[in-house]
């Protein structure tokens, strides 16, 4: 029987010529291809075993024949081609290459020449893979950035150019998930593009607002509020806030604030100390007295 192997990248072109070379060359050789080998995608890396190409050299048998493209369609690696060849030709099956025109069978020269090419043909490679290696180095040498462009592990290039609409919407109030929504992204997306532009007091509760927008408002009500004496449980409870740590993040963003906190709260909590103190005694005082 005569086979055809074929084992093309996923450019279809490339499948296409190789097939109509094989059809070609058996024409002119006066074969009848009885059956086609194809590996289509399959890498010439991968052993034998793992394509198509394993089962076909299973069920050769004396006096078949395989044509293919180029002996390198057989694999990319010396030792593999060498390996397939003499399993071939120890199996006295005739291997036919269009492109090199060569034709490999169970004598000296074929066997000299299938080595000779398989071992040009990992030099080959290897000299492509070092001309890579070093055209990369050299860019990095020129100071060009290699690798994922920054925001890309994240999404953040999703978000390129919508900056002040992004910021509009945080600071009309809206949710991170209403924004994701609304720009077809995830949440996580916004959350951490809001970290890396500044917004970093977000917090879960009250919808996901960021206290520095929440607040930003009421920043001289808060500061007359603690030149007032107020605490800062009061404070939460005059300015309708749920959570108390929305209003201590947003003081700790501002160290006038905290700074106003202490220099008017450490008087009040002094005197209010005492005056326990004071009472503690008294109290104390009346009860031995009435004892």
């Amino acid at each position: 029987m005569t086979y055809a192997y074929l084992r093309v990248s996923t450019d279809k072109q490339d499948g296409q010529n190789q097939r109509l070379g094989v059809d070609e060359f058996a024409k002119n050789k006066g074969l009848v291809i009885d059956e086609y080998i194809d590996d289509e995608g399959k890498s010439g890396t991968l052993e034998p075993e793992k394509r198509e190409l394993g089962n076909l050299l299973k069920k050769l048998k004396k006096g078949d024949v395989v044509i293919a493209g180029e002996i390198s369609r057989l694999g990319r690696s010396l030792f593999m081609v060498m390996r397939i060849l003499e399993y071939c030709m120890r199996n006295e099956v005739k291997v036919y290459t269009v492109k090199d025109g060569y034709e490999l069978g169970n004598n000296i020269t074929s066997k000299v020449l299938a080595f000779a090419f398989g071992l040009s043909a990992e030099i080959e490679r290897d000299m492509i893979s070092r001309r890579v290696k070093e055209a990369l180095e050299k860019r990095r040498q020129d100071g060009m950035v290699m690798g994922r462009p920054n925001g890309t592990m994240w999404g953040g290039y999703k978000l390129k150019g919508k900056e002040k609409e992004i910021k509009e919407m945080i600071e009309s109030k809206m949710s991170f998930r209403q924004i994701a929504k609304e720009l077809n992204i995830t949440r996580d997306t916004v959350s951490k593009w809001a970290r890396e532009h500044g917004y970093k007091s977000l917090v879960a509760h009250g919808g996901g607002m960021h206290t520095k927008l929440l607040l930003a408002d009421k920043h001289d009500e808060i500061k007359q509020l603690l030149e007032g004496g107020f605490t800062t449980k009061e404070i939460q409870h005059k300015l309708n806030l749920k959570y108390p740590t929305v209003l201590t993040d947003y003081m700790l963003r501002y160290p006038e604030l905290i700074q106003l906190y202490q220099d008017v709260q450490a008087p009040i909590r002094i005197k209010a100390n005492k005056e326990y103190i004071r009472n503690k005694k008294s109290d104390n005082y009346g009860r031995w007295n009435y004892d």
